[in-house]
């Protein structure tokens, strides 16, 4: 084969080119006979879709996101809550002792008051008493002042007072029994 017009390069180059454009089947790169778009793929649908995938991953993300702030503040909430509620009792408690301690001290004051006007009241009721005592006093007659021995029999009780002291009364009855009698 030696002709000049027949050559393997030929061959080859024309092998390469319809390769090239027919291959994969003969499909070429996807475009050759055969292709009507049907079970192939473009690049944009590959990147529509990455887009959706994005989107559908990033609205859960925030929607999740939104869950736990939701969470999170809610529980803040409670604790604040709670924190709040603590001082107010602490503050109603607080309030009460000190109202208490306001009330005790008007109680004492009042009681104070009252002993110190009960004292005056008594005080007044004394010295009336004292001028009505010392007014009777000075109505009364004095004591006379006697002096004197007597003598009685056994038997006979004399008042205390009137010069006798008994000293001891041995039956309680002044029957005579070993009764002593002593002047004053």
């Amino acid at each position: 084969m030696d002709n000049a017009t027949f050559s393997w390069g030929w061959v080859i180059f024309i092998v390469l080119i319809l390769w090239f454009f027919l291959g994969n089947n003969g499909r070429g790169f996807g475009y050759g006979p055969g292709y009507n778009g049907c079970g192939m793929v473009s690049n944009c649908q590959v990147e529509r879709q990455g887009l959706i995938t994005a989107a559908e991953t990033n609205y859960r993300i925030i929607d999740e996101a939104q869950k736990t702030t939701d969470t999170i503040s809610s529980q803040l909430r409670a604790q604040w809550d709670a924190a709040q509620g603590e001082k107010i009792f602490d503050l109603k408690i607080n309030a009460l002792a000190a109202q208490n301690e306001a009330n005790l001290k008007l109680m004492q004051k009042d009681a104070t008051i009252e002993r110190m006007t009960l004292a005056n009241s008594m005080n007044s009721r004394f010295n009336q008493i004292d001028s009505t005592l010392a007014s009777i006093n000075c109505r009364m007659l004095p004591k006379p002042e006697l002096f004197g021995l007597a003598s009685v029999q056994p038997t006979t009780s004399v008042v205390n007072g009137m010069g006798f002291n008994p000293v001891s009364v041995p039956y309680g009855c002044g029957c005579g029994y070993g009764y002593n009698a002593q002047f004053v």
